[in-house]
């Protein structure tokens, strides 16, 4: 980036999030906070592996230029604002210019993640070669997007 955040500020909103699972599953859930799929309690979240798409609103005054996801647990992120692209982050510190998407007032943001596959290949215990492939990965390992922050 040429320009740095100056300021950021959390992102404390609930979230409407759908689950499309490598296997071909779908399913939804609310959530209030983001977390860390590795350490719920559903053995859904924590086998999870495959595309996970965050969508919430958040009001605008004007000043935001950015956001910036927190920990992403090595996943590819794509965002977009209003239903417009903002990129695609494979590596590194995935943070979005979003100045020229950005509306005054009320703004739609929705997130995609996709995952590693480590976590569901753990699960197939029938499976010893995608089991061997996963033995590389902690258990189970961190998932899921964890924090986003508003910047100026």
């Amino acid at each position: 980036f040429k320009t740095e955040p100056k300021q950021t500020k959390e992102l404390n909103t609930s979230w409407d999030v759908k689950f499309e699972h490598a296997n071909g599953t779908i399913f939804n859930r609310k959530m209030d906070q983001l977390i860390d799929f590795s350490a719920s309690d559903e053995d859904e979240l924590t086998t999870f592996s495959g595309t996970v798409t965050y969508s919430t609103q958040f009001e605008n005054t004007g000043n935001l230029k950015f956001v910036k996801l927190g920990e992403v647990n090595e996943a590819v992120t794509e965002l977009m604002i209003n239903g417009k692209s903002a990129g695609m982050r494979w590596y590194g510190i995935h943070c979005y210019d979003v100045s020229e998407l950005l509306k005054e007032g009320t703004n739609t943001l929705e997130i995609k993640l996709t995952t590693t596959l480590a976590n569901y290949c753990r699960s197939l215990s029938d499976n010893p070669t995608a089991e061997r492939w996963a033995g590389r990965y902690e258990s189970p390992f961190p998932s899921g997007l964890e924090s986003v922050a508003l910047a100026q």
